[in-house]
């Protein structure tokens, strides 16, 4: 877990690549790899919230819009047709939004601003004195305050030069490969970097993961927000001119890097390599001699068969090949040098990130320890916030949805009983976590000194041994580690089978309050099925119920199922969005498939009550999804891989015969959609 800076803000890298069926094995595990926080996300980011202040409306009935009116005549607006059901339901929630500046606006923002408030005030206002020094919160915030005091700079500066030292010192590839095998500096080994991630097999493996250290605006420039890494490197007693080498040197590898990984979301190559594949294409790197050292004290008894193999793609192989060469030590040694400078250059030189960035050195501070201890910051907030009543409700309406999927599952004709088998196993089988990771580093093993830079080294390496030590888990006692838990999100898991749920997530829907059973299966419920039909997408659908990757559709099954999918890609492709942006059914295919089975769950268990309120459902639905967008979104929507908040609303609705049996949609608006275009996954 690593920290890096980029318009001020600290960020992980993630990615994610679609298509529907896995060329192979290999390829599933890097689709699951990232999936792991990311495909399957639901919620606000932290380019969606910033740092505004929450203007939401606390929920209730009345901001639901909950109509007692009955349906057995046809809901219309003020006596005309429905033209935009999202703007019947949202329009005045929308006009109190005016004038908000940010990009993104959605009703869970209150939510998420007072977590971010929360969190603040438990590391800002907490006496360290008042728990015990082997607490983890403890060491935490006295790194946080060793941070926030920047008086002890000159002290920092001489550490990081004693730190580069090492560095410096390295003449030939093999003192390279030493520094590498050295935890203290895995920090700036951006090359030869792996991440472990669960596989496709009920084991922990590992990914090559590497970071390259400038994008976009973020290069080293003489001028900009670039200059950071120049005066940083004046600091650290560098020569313009050396540091102009240095960055230019480093510049070549990061982009080399970034080809590299751009070049692997479209390989065919990707997948498990050991040590004689390695050797049979030229590869002099001990690439293996060098994981073997790393996770000793995990493996003793040598380079675990489990992990004797990584993925890597015949690009990076090509990558090793090009660079580790006895020619290119120096560009090695400097790329290594500006890693450490990118990286370690706030903990050391705050001063200079005060100055150029605006940032106090309390902010700097909160960023840093926020990022490194957030599963322990957020076991803190959902013991602060949470009560059994929330969660004993989501796994209520959880019991619901499986059933309902299942029974979707039984409906179709085109699957055969072993399918169905398999199928429906993944939902009853489905495990639920909620409030977070179920890994969570207790920081017991951080040993801490009077030196700030020392302890921050001391901090990321705790952090790496963490998720270094889950290698050695299989099948069910693996742990879910490193998800974005301060998103309000639910993430499902194809490797695992399983669906987590944030503490903010289970706080938002804690605020809810009091909902009638048709609001709260609106409200909760398609968001619960929504992960759960991440089961049957076009990853999930080729993992089974224990989470390995197993194609269990047959061929034919398989051709309907694609028949079935590739209608809904094109239905939605060119689309247009609110912001005048135009949709890529691919890039949406997924998210999409999850809501048509949220919604088509939610509405098989109202069929089975007495008297359903769909008014209410469907408004409550629509409220979830509600958002609204500002000048500056087109970036943001043209990344997300959900469909905007009115095609989520006004497309996702009209698929189902419900939806137009409760209200009168206009026949001549946009979103309606004939009854023989409508779709259906299953």
């Amino acid at each position: 877990m690593f920290i890096y800076w980029g318009d001020n803000h600290m960020k992980k890298e993630n990615s994610k690549s679609t298509r529907y069926r896995l060329a192979s094995a290999a390829l599933a595990f890097c689709v699951i790899t990232q999936a792991v926080g990311c495909g399957s996300k639901e919620g606000v980011t932290l380019d969606e919230v910033q740092q505004d202040t929450a203007i939401t409306p606390a929920l209730s009935a009345n901001d639901l819009g909950v109509s007692e009116m009955s349906v057995a005549e046809k809901i219309r607006d003020n006596g005309q047709p429905i033209l935009d059901y999202d703007e019947f339901v949202n329009g005045e929630w929308k006009k109190s939004q005016e004038g908000n500046d940010r990009k993104i606006t959605a009703i869970y923002n209150e939510t998420y601003l007072e977590m971010q408030d929360y969190i603040n005030d438990l590391i800002q206002n907490t006496d360290p004195d008042s728990l015990s020094e082997d607490d983890g919160l403890y060491k935490i915030l006295t790194i946080y305050h060793q941070l926030s005091d920047i008086s002890d700079t000159t002290e920092r500066i001489e550490s990081m030069k004693a730190y580069l030292g090492k560095i410096e010192n390295v003449k030939t590839l093999d003192d390279l490969y030493d520094l590498y095998r050295d935890d203290r500096y895995e920090i700036v080994n951006n090359i030869l970097i792996y991440t472990p991630v669960p596989d496709d097999g009920c084991y922990i493996d590992l990914c090559w993961d590497p970071r390259n250290l400038w994008s976009g605006d973020n290069y080293p420039s003489k001028e900009g927000d670039g200059i950071i890494f120049y005066k940083v490197m004046e600091d650290l007693g560098y020569t313009e001119e050396r540091a102009e080498q240095i960055a230019n040197n480093a510049i070549v590898i990061s982009d080399m890097i970034l080809e590299c990984k751009k070049q692997m979301d479209t390989s065919e190559t990707f997948r498990r390599r050991d040590r004689k594949s390695f050797e049979e294409a030229g590869v002099r790197v001990p690439v293996f001699d060098i994981l073997g050292d790393q996770y000793a004290d995990f493996c003793p008894d040598g380079f675990d068969p489990r992990i004797d193999m990584i993925y890597a793609s015949e690009e990076y192989i090509t990558l090793l090949n090009t660079l580790y060469q006895p020619e290119n030590i120096e560009m090695l040694k400097d790329f290594c040098i500006a890693g450490a400078v990118r990286y370690l250059g706030m903990v050391a030189d705050s001063d200079r990130y005060i100055e150029i960035y605006g940032d106090t050195a309390d902010q700097i501070a909160l960023k840093i320890v926020k990022y490194y201890a957030e599963e322990l910051l957020m076991q803190e907030y959902a013991e602060h916030y949470l009560d059994t009543a929330t969660i004993h409700d989501h796994k209520a309406v959880t019991e619901e949805i499986k059933q309902s999927m299942r029974s979707i599952i039984d409906d179709a004709a085109w699957l055969s009983t072993h399918a169905k088998e398999q199928a429906r196993s993944k939902a009853l089988r489905v495990r639920e976590f909620y409030g977070g990771d179920t890994a969570v580093n207790d920081f017991s093993d951080l040993i801490l000194t009077d030196n700030t830079f020392d302890n921050y080294i001391s901090l990321s390496v705790n952090c790496s041994r963490f998720y270094k030590s889950q290698i050695t888990l299989v099948g069910e006692d693996r742990s879910i580690f490193d998800s974005d838990d301060y998103d309000i999100n639910a993430w499902y898991y194809p490797g695992y089978n399983a669906i987590l749920y944030s503490a903010p997530w289970l706080k938002f829907y804690q605020d809810a309050g009091s909902l009638s059973e048709e609001e709260k299966l609106g409200f909760i419920g398609s968001a619960i099925a929504h992960e759960l039909g991440h089961a049957y997408d076009t990853f999930g659908i080729e993992y089974t119920s224990k989470g390995v990757y197993d194609p269990w559709l047959s061929e034919e099954e398989y051709a309907v199922y694609s028949e079935n999918v590739q209608r809904i890609e094109e239905f939605l492709d060119g689309r247009e969005t609110e912001i005048g942006t135009t949709i890529d059914g691919e890039q949406v295919l997924d998210e999409t498939i999850a809501d048509l089975l949220s919604v088509e769950c939610c509405l098989r268990i109202l069929a089975e009550k007495e008297n359903p309120d769909y008014d209410a459902f469907f408004r409550s639905y629509a409220y979830r999804y509600a958002k609204v967008y500002t000048e500056g979104a087109g970036d943001i929507v043209n990344e997300d891989t959900h469909l905007t908040g009115k095609n989520r609303i006004n497309l996702i609705l009209g698929q189902f015969d419900e939806f137009y049996a409760t209200y009168d949609i206009d026949e001549n608006s946009p979103y309606y959609i004939e009854e023989d275009s409508r779709l259906s996954v299953f």
